[in-house]
């Protein structure tokens, strides 16, 4: 996989602490599937940090847009970053979504795991699907920056915020044990978040026998399945083995996952 030099477009603030950035990079928008991500370094920026993974938000034309919530050194470093500047992309990266034609899909996210599903949004209206609706959970109505990327392409987003700012007073398991009660079954769920929202939605969907595909999140260090410091135990045809978050994921289906 190339290392790629790709000039900063944009880089802006949509919120305190979240931002949205858009790169050149024709090679990454001409092969990219939604789940999938990049590794980008800043080093060309003249700051040396260790190469982060971010999911690719959306691709259009020659450019590719990450959406990232600033939450250390590395993420705070790459907001300082400007137009004009180049970053070290490596990517696309892992296995994507499995979009298949449904005419009823929920999405769900937790704070910015929204990121790795505006695209497959963005894909699944595209192939003609009637029903796209999104449940977004977060702690506050501060962190719902990225609630308007859905609103702009024509979805209806579902809110719950933990402090009870905006929407459902709650976590967004409950906004879901809630919409499956008074909303017509989806055919199929994806989501990604934190791994205790993730485990509750699975049970709640295997309940239902809805087919869900999530979306992991997991600390990457080189991104290329050579560590293996995410891998993940997944269960096949009652056979358990380890699989790599960065190689064979991000993506696995959630009755394979498991949680313990």
């Amino acid at each position: 996989m190339l290392i790629r030099s790709c000039k900063i477009i944009n880089n802006s603030p949509l919120s305190e602490n979240i931002y949205s950035m858009t790169f050149e990079c024709l090679e990454i928008a001409g092969k990219f599937k939604p789940g999938q991500f990049v590794t980008v370094g800043i080093s060309a920026c003249g700051i040396q940090r260790l190469k982060r993974p971010f999911s690719i938000a959306r691709c259009k034309d020659e450019c590719v847009t990450i959406l990232y919530q600033c939450v250390g050194l590395n993420t705070r470093a790459l907001s300082e970053c400007t137009a004009g500047m180049i970053l070290d992309v490596t990517g696309p990266l892992g296995n994507g979504f499995k979009v298949e034609h449904n005419s009823n899909a929920l999405l769900i996210s937790g704070g910015v795991g929204a990121a790795s599903l505006l695209a497959l949004a963005e894909e699944l209206l595209a192939r003609g699907n009637s029903e796209v609706k999104l449940l977004f959970g977060a702690r506050s109505a501060n962190d719902l920056a990225l609630r308007d990327f859905f609103a702009e392409i024509g979805l209806d987003v579902f809110v719950a915020t933990d402090d009870g700012s905006e929407g459902l007073h709650g976590y967004v398991t409950e906004l879901l044990d809630d919409y499956l009660m008074k909303n017509k079954q989806p055919d199929i769920i994806y989501a990604c978040g934190p791994k205790p929202m993730l485990k509750e939605i699975s049970s709640q969907a295997l309940v239902k026998g809805i087919e869900s595909q999530f979306c992991l999140e997991a600390y990457m260090a080189c991104g290329l399945g050579v560590c293996m410091g995410c891998a993940q135990k997944i269960v096949h045809d009652g056979e358990e083995e380890y699989l790599r978050v960065c190689k064979e994921g991000p993506v696995f289906f959630a009755k394979n996952i498991c949680w313990d």
